[in-house]
């Protein structure tokens, strides 16, 4: 597990912590803007579709041990539904575990950015959840095609 900084206060956090213990500044816009930088410039202009102060990136986690890669194995969310926080949302399975990966944040899910029985990386961008828009709100459907 690596080590980061809060900007706010300086206190070493790990980096699967969403928020600084110290001082509650959220970590998780530090993170973004980072690896926003180490993106390819055709990634991050897909991105840009998917951006907004409401929208959030739902990533594939890691299903502990050294996998790179899961499949996406089962959607139990359509895009436009709307979504609790703690729902399953989708299930990916690696080759020694199945895991349903539950949302993070309460909204309509706006995008599914992969399929059932695709491969992706740890850490893809599978889906973006909007925390203001209305049941039904969709992303275009090209979306998912730039990447």
């Amino acid at each position: 597990m690596s080590a980061n900084f809060c900007p706010k206060c300086g206190e070493k956090t790990a980096s699967s912590f969403r928020f600084c213990p110290a001082c509650g500044t959220n970590l998780s816009v530090v993170a973004e803007a980072t690896r926003a930088a180490d993106r390819p410039v055709e990634n991050r202009a897909a991105e840009k579709a998917v951006e907004g102060p409401t929208r959030m990136e739902v990533r594939v986690p890691s299903p502990g041990g050294d996998f790179a890669e899961v499949e996406i194995t089962r959607w139990y969310k359509e895009t436009g539904e709307y979504v609790e926080r703690g729902d399953p949302l989708y299930e990916v399975e690696s080759d020694k575990v199945i895991v349903d990966v539950s949302s993070d944040h309460a909204g309509v899910l706006v995008a599914r950015l992969a399929r059932v029985d695709e491969v992706v990386a740890v850490g893809a961008l599978v889906a973006v959840i909007d925390t203001a828009a209305e049941v039904g709100t969709r992303l275009p459907e090209d979306v998912g095609s730039w990447w």
